[in-house]
C-alpha cells in the first residue's frame, strides 16, 4: 500500500511507508520503503513474483544494485529466503539448477543517500537464457526545519536571543521518539560570542549543555533525550553578541544524533540601531475643537521591517484613541493612558515601506498641539518620529463690513455682520478697528450662537488709503477661537494712475521658469503682487526688491524680472499691479495669466525592437514638480498599440508588485522635484509593421487640473536587414573627385535609398537633406548598383566608409542595414606622396621635377633634398649647391672666374690690374680666397701630417735658436707666424670646417706658450747694436725658414688627401704661370 502525505508549509515530510511497482511479461516488482529524507536509515523491502512461462525455466541470477545508498553501517544486513552474495553495491542470487516462484529481500539499516533527488535501484534477472533489467526510482527528499530567532539586541552590545524550532517526526505508533546523543548545531555567519549561557529550554529537557566556537554554538545532550512529534522546542541564548552593520543575516541550523545529520534549517536575525522615519506626512479630514476626527498619518522609510514588528505611539497629552487603521486594515491596540501599542502589526518584511496609519477620535475643546511620537521595534533599522498634530480653533464662516456711504470726512453707520461655523455658548466677541477710525476694541457681552451682527457711528477717515484691517476674535469658556483678519475697503475712488502698462512673460507653462517684461509709466510706486502659486523666492532683477513672498515693488517703471517659477498647475492666475504713495494704494490693474500644462518630451526605452512581438516598455520621468497626495497619472496609449490582454506596470524605482495598467495611476509614490520616476508597462504587443507609436503620460492633481503632459514616440523599429552592400573603385588612382559604386543587395522593391554616413556621396539623382543625409531616388530590387563621387582630402590616402542605408517604397521602410569599409587610394608608382595621382608633390626615388619623378636632373638644373632646382647662375650649364649655389660649367666658350662665367678679355683685364700691387702672394691669397673649392679631406690623416710637421719645426727652433740673438729673431717670426694661424681659424670656421679650426687653435696656443718660453732667456743688459749685428747675421737663416714653411703649405695642397678642383681654365693658366 502506498500512502505518501503531503509537503506541510514548514517543509517538514511525513512518512511511513512508499511503494514502487514494477511489471514486465509474467514478471511483478514490488518494493516498499519507510524513509524518503536524506541520509536517513531505511528498511527497503523487495519482492520479485515469476509467472507463466518464466515458472517453468531455471532462474540462474537475480542481482539487485542499489548505487547511492550506503551499506557500510554495522547493522547493515539482508533477510532472504535464498542464501544471497553482498558485494556493495551489489545483492547477489546465483543458482544453475533451481526454478524460483517467489524472491523476497529484506534490507536492514541501509542509509539513504545522502543528496535528494531521483535514485535508481537496478534489478537484473537471468531465467533460462533471456536477461531482463528492471530499473525502480525512489524520490529522496531533503529534511528542513522551521526555526526562527527573536531578538532585540543593538549593534555591538550583548543580548538575548530566543531560538525555536519545530522537528515533526512520524512513527507508526505515535509515541515519543529517543535519542541516545542529540545535537544542536548553529551556525552563524558572524562571530557571537565565547560568554553564551542557554536557559529556558521548552520541549527539551534541562540538562543540555551550550558552548560557542568561532561563528558556531553547539547544544547537545550526552543523556537519552525524548523528542514528541510535531511538539515545539525552543531554549534562550544569553549574551549573544549581535553584529554591528544594520542588516538582516542568515544562519544555520542543524541536527545530529549519534553523528548522523537529522535535517537542516536556516533563520533569519539582525540587530539594530535607532533610526529616524525619513517621512512623516499628515492628513486629517477635521482638525477643529470639539470635532470627532480621522487622523491619516503617512509613514516613508528606505528601511526596512521585519515581519511581526510592533509599533508604538506616545502621546504628550491624553486623547482617547476609538479606532486605528493600517493600510485600511483595522488593528487591534492597547491604549495605557498616553501610550497605544500594537504587537505585530505587519505579516512580512516591508523593505522602502509606506504605511498609512488612520486614528479616529473626538478633538479636545480647544486650541492644543500634541505630539504623537512613534516607535517601531524588531526591525533591523529601528525606527522613530514625531509628529505635531495642532487642534484649531472653530473658524469663522464670514465677515462682512459695509457703510451708508464711502465719501471722506463723512459720517456713516458701520455695520459689521460675523457668522461662526460653530455656535459658541457664553462666548465674547473682541472686534479691533482700523488705525484710520480712532475707535478703540470694542467688547461684546455674553453671547450665544453663531450670528451676530453690530452697527456702529463712525467717521470715514480723510486718507485715500483704500484698504484697512478689521480683527475680531471670538472666546468662550476662556478658550480662544480663532482671530479673522480682514481686509475691507473703506474709500473708493477711482483712480486709473497706471499708463502704457506692457506686460508679457517669457513662458505661460506650468512648473517652468519665466521671465517677466514690465514697463508702464506711473509717478507713484508700482507693487506687483501675483497669487501664492506662483514662487518668487528666487528672482533676480536691476531695478526692483522682494517685499514678501508674494509681492515685488519696482524702483523704475520698466524692468525685466527673472527666475519666476510658474504655478504647478495649469489654470488662472491673478496678477495685481497697484500704485501707492506713502503706504496707500492709489490704483490697481488686475492682470489675468492663463497657463497652459509644460509639456515634455520622454524617449522609450523598450526589450525588443521586433515586429509583433511582445515587449516591454520603460518609461524614466523627470519629476518637473513634487508629487503630492492624492496626485494621478493618467495614461493615453497608442491607437495602434496591440492589447491582448490586460496590461501590468510597476515603479521600478520601488519595491513592489504588479499592477493593472488603466488609463489611471492614483496610488503615485511620493516623490520630490528632478527626481526621475521609472515606470514600466509590460504585456503590449508590437505592430505588425512599422508606423510611429505614440505616448502620452499626464500629472493631474486631486482635482483633475493638468500639472505637466509626458509626451513619448517611438518608430524605431527593427526591420529587415540588408544583408550586402559594399563600395567598389573604378580605380585606385588618387584624384580630388574620385568615382565609386554603391552595391546594395535587396529583398523588396524600393524606390528610395536614404543613406547616412561619415562620408558626404554625390550623385544623380540624389538629394542631400542635411550634412550626411543623402536620398537617392531608384526604383528596384535585387542587386543595385549606384555610381557616385566623393572629394578626397590631400595626402590622405585610406577612407572609411561607415554607413546606413535605410530602404523605402512608397513612404514605407522596407530594410536597413549599417556596415563599414575602408578604401585605400594610391600616387604613382615612384610618387610617396601626391596632390592627384598625375601630380607628384615627394618622390620614393629619384628627383622631383615638374610634378614628375626623373632620376636625374635635366641640364641646368641641380639636385638638393630630393628636388631639381634650375641654376640662378648666368650662362651656366651644370650647377652644384654648397651652402650656395656653386657653377660648374659655362656655355660655350666663357670661362669660369669666381663662380661666373666670363669671357678671356674680363679675366686678362682683371689679371692686369692685379699685377701692379708688386705684392704676389697677396694677390694669389685673394684668388685662392674667391675661388670656390670643393674640398675632400681624410681627417685623421690629415691630423697626422700636421702635428708630424709642428713637431719637425719645434724641435729644429729648439736646436737652432738657443743664443739670444736667435731667441729675438725667432720671436719676430713667431708673431708672424701667429698672425697667419689666427687668419686660419677663421677661415676654417666660416668654410664650416670647424675640426680644423679646433686643431689650429690648439696649435697656435701651443706655440704661443713656446714663445713666451723663449722671450724669456733675453738679458737685459744685452746692447742693441749687439742684436743688430745678431740679427744681420741670421738674416739668413730667417729666409730659409721662411722658404721651409712655403714648402710646407705647398705639400699640403699636393697630399692626396686634400683634393683641389679647379675646372676653369682661368685657373689651368695661373698653375702653368706659377
Amino acid at each position: 500500500m502506498l500512502l505518501k502525505l503531503t509537503l506541510l508549509p514548514i517543509l517538514i515530510l511525513q512518512v511511513a511507508s512508499f511503494e514502487v511497482v514494477k511489471s514486465e511479461t509474467d514478471i511483478d516488482v514490488t518494493l516498499t520503503y519507510n524513509y524518503e529524507n536524506v541520509n536517513s536509515y531505511n528498511q527497503i523491502d523487495l519482492k520479485i513474483a515469476f509467472q507463466g512461462a518464466y515458472l517453468k525455466k531455471i532462474t540462474k541470477l537475480i542481482a539487485i544494485t542499489l548505487s547511492e545508498f550506503d551499506m557500510s553501517d554495522s547493522g547493515f544486513s539482508v533477510d532472504c529466503q535464498y542464501p544471497l552474495q553482498i558485494q556493495p553495491p551489489k545483492v547477489i542470487y546465483t543458482s544453475e539448477d533451481r526454478q524460483i516462484y517467489f524472491f523476497m529481500a529484506f534490507f536492514n539499516k541501509i542509509k539513504n543517500p545522502p543528496t535528494p533527488g531521483e535514485k535508481i535501484i537496478k534489478i537484473t534477472i537471468i531465467n533460462g537464457t533471456k536477461t531482463i533489467n528492471m530499473f525502480l526510482v525512489l524520490e529522496i527528499k531533503d529534511d528542513q526545519l522551521k526555526c526562527q530567532a527573536d531578538g532585540n539586541g543593538i549593534t555591538f552590545e550583548r543580548s538575548n536571543l530566543q531560538f525555536s524550532f519545530q522537528y515533526d517526526f512520524y512513527q507508526i505508533e505515535h509515541k515519543p521518539i529517543m535519542f541516545q546523543d542529540l545535537q544542536f548545531q548553529l551556525e552563524f555567519p558572524v562571530f557571537t560570542s565565547h560568554f553564551i549561557s542557554c536557559t529556558n529550554f521548552t520541549g527539551l529537557s534541562n540538562g543540555q549543555d551550550c558552548q560557542s566556537k568561532e561563528n558556531s554554538i553547539y547544544v547537545f545532550n550526552r543523556n537519552v533525550e525524548f523528542l514528541y512529534n510535531e511538539s515545539q522546542h525552543s531554549f534562550i541564548i544569553n549574551n549573544f553578541t549581535y553584529p554591528s552593520n544594520l542588516e538582516v543575516y542568515t544562519a544555520t541550523i542543524k541536527i545530529f544524533n549519534s553523528g548522523n545529520k537529522l535535517s537542516e534549517g536556516q533563520f533569519n536575525f539582525g540587530a539594530y540601531a535607532p533610526s529616524e522615519i525619513e517621512r512623516i506626512v499628515k492628513v486629517s479630514s477635521n482638525s477643529y475643537a470639539t470635532q470627532y476626527t480621522t487622523l491619516q498619518i503617512l509613514l516613508d522609510s528606505q528601511k526596512y521591517i521585519l515581519a511581526n514588528s510592533d509599533m508604538q505611539f506616545t502621546l504628550s497629552i491624553l486623547l482617547v484613541i476609538d479606532k486605528l487603521i493600517i493600510n485600511d486594515i483595522e488593528k487591534s491596540f492597547v491604549q495605557n493612558d498616553k501610550v497605544i501599542s500594537i504587537i505585530g502589526f505587519n505579516d512580512q518584511l516591508l523593505e522602502q515601506f509606506r504605511l498609512k496609519v488612520e486614528f479616529q477620535f473626538q478633538n479636545l475643546e480647544y486650541k492644543q498641539d500634541i505630539k504623537f511620537s512613534f516607535l517601531i521595534n524588531k526591525i533591523s533599522a529601528s525606527l522613530f518620529g514625531d509628529l505635531i498634530y495642532s487642534i484649531e480653533p472653530n473658524r469663522y464662516k464670514s465677515f462682512i463690513v459695509s457703510r451708508d456711504t464711502e465719501v471722506v470726512d463723512e459720517e456713516t453707520n458701520l455695520y459689521i455682520n460675523i457668522e461662526l461655523q460653530n455656535p459658541i455658548v457664553n462666548g465674547v466677541i473682541y472686534i479691533q478697528f482700523p488705525k484710520e477710525l480712532n475707535l478703540v476694541q470694542w467688547e461684546s457681552q455674553i453671547v450665544s450662537g453663531s450670528s451676530f451682527s453690530f452697527t456702529y457711528w463712525i467717521k470715514n477717515p480723510s486718507t485715500i488709503c483704500q484698504t484697512s484691517r478689521f480683527e475680531s476674535q471670538a472666546y468662550q469658556n476662556d478658550q480662544f477661537r480663532e482671530q479673522l483678519l480682514s481686509d475691507v475697503v473703506l474709500i473708493q475712488k477711482p483712480n486709473q494712475l497706471i499708463k502704457n502698462l506692457q506686460i508679457s512673460l517669457s513662458s505661460l507653462l506650468s512648473v517652468d521658469k519665466t521671465s517677466l517684461s514690465v514697463s508702464l509709466e506711473s509717478q507713484y510706486i508700482v507693487q506687483l503682487r501675483f497669487d501664492d502659486t506662483i514662487n518668487i523666492n528666487e528672482i533676480k532683477c536691476q531695478n526692483c526688491k522682494r517685499i514678501n513672498f508674494s509681492v515685488i515693488e519696482l524702483s523704475k517703471n520698466k524692468d525685466v524680472i527673472f527666475n519666476i517659477e510658474t504655478p504647478r498647475l495649469a489654470k488662472e492666475s491673478k496678477l495685481l499691479i497697484s500704485t501707492y504713495a506713502k503706504e496707500c494704494q492709489q490704483s490697481q490693474i488686475e492682470y489675468q495669466l492663463v497657463f497652459k500644462p509644460n509639456q515634455f518630451q520622454i524617449v522609450p526605452q523598450i526589450t525588443t525592437r521586433e515586429l509583433n512581438a511582445l515587449n516591454q516598455w520603460q518609461f524614466s520621468i523627470e519629476l518637473p514638480c513634487d508629487i503630492n497626495e492624492q496626485d494621478k497619472l493618467k495614461i493615453h496609449y497608442p491607437t495602434n498599440l496591440i492589447i491582448k490582454q490586460k496590461l501590468q506596470c510597476k515603479f521600478l524605482n520601488f519595491q513592489q508588485n504588479n499592477f493593472d495598467c488603466n488609463t489611471e495611476i492614483n496610488d503615485l509614490p511620493l516623490m520630490k522635484k528632478h527626481q526621475v520616476l521609472r515606470l514600466l508597462i509590460s504585456q503590449p504587443l508590437n505592430p505588425s509593421k512599422p508606423q510611429l507609436l505614440e505616448w502620452q503620460f499626464i500629472l493631474v492633481d486631486k482635482n483633475g487640473d493638468q500639472i505637466a503632459i509626458f509626451n513619448s514616440k517611438f518608430q524605431d523599429w527593427e526591420y529587415e536587414k540588408i544583408q550586402l552592400s559594399n563600395i567598389q573603385l573604378m580605380d585606385n588612382k588618387f584624384i580630388q573627385m574620385k568615382e565609386a559604386l554603391l552595391r546594395i543587395a535587396l529583398q523588396f522593391q524600393v524606390d528610395v535609398i536614404k543613406y547616412e554616413g561619415n562620408i558626404i556621396i554625390y550623385c544623380d539623382g540624389c538629394k542631400q537633406e542635411q550634412n550626411q543625409i543623402v536620398y537617392i531616388n531608384m526604383e528596384g530590387n535585387g542587386l543595385l548598383e549606384i555610381p557616385f563621387r566623393f572629394f578626397t582630402i590631400p595626402n590622405q590616402y585610406v577612407y572609411l566608409f561607415t554607413y546606413k542605408l535605410t530602404t523605402y517604397y512608397k513612404g514605407d521602410i522596407q530594410q536597413q542595414g549599417y556596415f563599414k569599409q575602408s578604401i585605400s587610394l594610391s600616387c604613382s608608382n615612384d610618387c610617396a606622396e601626391c596632390e592627384s595621382y598625375d601630380k607628384c608633390s615627394i618622390c620614393l626615388v629619384g628627383y622631383l621635377y615638374n610634378s614628375t619623378c626623373v632620376d636625374e636632373c635635366p641640364v641646368n638644373y641641380y639636385a638638393l633634398n630630393g628636388q631639381c632646382y634650375p641654376c640662378s647662375i648666368g650662362k651656366c650649364t651644370a650647377c652644384a649647391f654648397l651652402e650656395k649655389e656653386i657653377c660648374l660649367e659655362c656655355e660655350g666658350d666663357l670661362d669660369l672666374y669666381l663662380n661666373q662665367c666670363v669671357t678671356q678679355d674680363y679675366y686678362t683685364d682683371y689679371n692686369n690690374t692685379n699685377q701692379t700691387n708688386n705684392n704676389q702672394n697677396q694677390n694669389n691669397n685673394q684668388i685662392i680666397d674667391e675661388q670656390s673649392f670643393l674640398v675632400i679631406y681624410n681627417f685623421p690623416g690629415l691630423l697626422l701630417i700636421i702635428f708630424l710637421i709642428c713637431l719637425y719645426t719645434i724641435i729644429i727652433k729648439i736646436l737652432n735658436y738657443s743664443s739670444i740673438s736667435k731667441t729675438i729673431c725667432f720671436s719676430y717670426f713667431s708673431l708672424l707666424e701667429n698672425g697667419i694661424s689666427i687668419f686660419l681659424i677663421i677661415k676654417f670656421i666660416i668654410q664650416g670646417l670647424y675640426d680644423l679650426a679646433f686643431l689650429s687653435f690648439s696649435l697656435l696656443a701651443f706655440q704661443i706658450m713656446l714663445q713666451l718660453n723663449s722671450l724669456l732667456q733675453l738679458k737685459t743688459y744685452i746692447m742693441i747694436d749687439t742684436k743688430y749685428q745678431q740679427f744681420k747675421k741670421e738674416y739668413w737663416s730667417i729666409k730659409n725658414g721662411f722658404l721651409d714653411i712655403m714648402w710646407i703649405q705647398l705639400c699640403l695642397l699636393h697630399y692626396p688627401d686634400i683634393q683641389i678642383e679647379q675646372t676653369s681654365k682661368v685657373g689651368q693658366q695661373m698653375a702653368i704661370q706659377e
